[in-house]
């Protein structure tokens, strides 16, 4: 049985305003040396597929990176100068619209050093489109990225963390092999049981080196005090939900 913590980053960045999950990059590299010190194992998903399909023992982390930044290329070329292949998960139409996202010459640079896979092609939630509009956020932002770094493409990550049952079902006949998903918890591996969706934490900027040390070494407080807030962000919408509800004794 294997247990891994997978990572979810967006850009990295040093400018001021940034959003919380923007992490500057004394940020970033103070968590990569630390690994390093520490020991850590990290890959990519593609590794995580062939650890799973020979039964083998997997590394603890797993590094992803969501959106499509240009500032990804620059991680993963100090990823891989550390033995670690990382996968980007690419939004086509931010890099086909906004000047500070990987273009085609890049992406094509990424995936010599990095597994590239896509995040829906326009980033729109998935559980709330219909199948037709569903189909073609996750396959045609499939073929458009693999015309551009001309191979196949396996993975995909659900965008803002909205999956389900038919999202993912519609993600494998698509031809995904993993889903990355935005559920913060470890994963878990045992034996031949398929895996289909892989959990996430999201970095945050300003988090002190001893949470990014909790989440690797999946320290139960923290994740139990994420689920518990995640609980309390989703009640409100819950009880508005109940509330404009029809009711049942009419």
């Amino acid at each position: 049985m294997s247990r891994f913590v997978a990572l979810i980053y967006h850009n990295i960045s040093d400018a001021g305003q940034a959003s919380q999950y923007t992490l500057s990059w004394s940020e970033f590299r103070r968590q990569l040396q630390w690994m390093k010190e520490s020991g850590i194992q990290a890959t990519g998903f593609a590794d995580i597929e062939k650890h799973i399909q020979a039964q083998t023992s997997l590394p603890e982390v797993t590094i992803t990176f969501d959106d499509g930044h240009r500032s990804n290329l620059e991680a993963a070329t100090e990823l891989a100068q550390l033995g670690i292949r990382a996968t980007v998960f690419v939004t086509p139409s931010f890099c086909i619209d906004r000047s500070d996202f990987l273009k085609p010459a890049e992406l094509r640079a990424l995936h010599r050093i990095a597994d590239v896979g896509t995040h829906g092609y326009t980033h729109r939630p998935l559980t709330k489109l219909d199948r037709r509009t569903l189909d073609r956020e996750i396959v045609e932002s499939k073929i458009w990225l693999e015309n551009i770094i001309g191979a196949e493409v396996r993975y995909m990550a659900a965008p803002g963390g909205y999956i389900n049952d038919r999202v993912t079902e519609a993600c494998l006949s698509a031809g995904y092999h993993l889903i990355g998903n935005s559920v913060e918890w470890w994963n878990r591996v045992s034996g031949r049981k398929a895996l289909h969706t892989v959990n996430r934490v999201a970095l945050r900027r300003g988090w002190p080196i001893e949470t990014f040390e909790a989440i690797t070494r999946r320290h139960p407080i923290f994740y139990l005090k994420r689920r518990l807030r995640g609980a309390m962000l989703a009640m409100p919408k819950l009880l508005l939900t109940d509330t404009l509800s029809p009711s049942s004794h009419g």
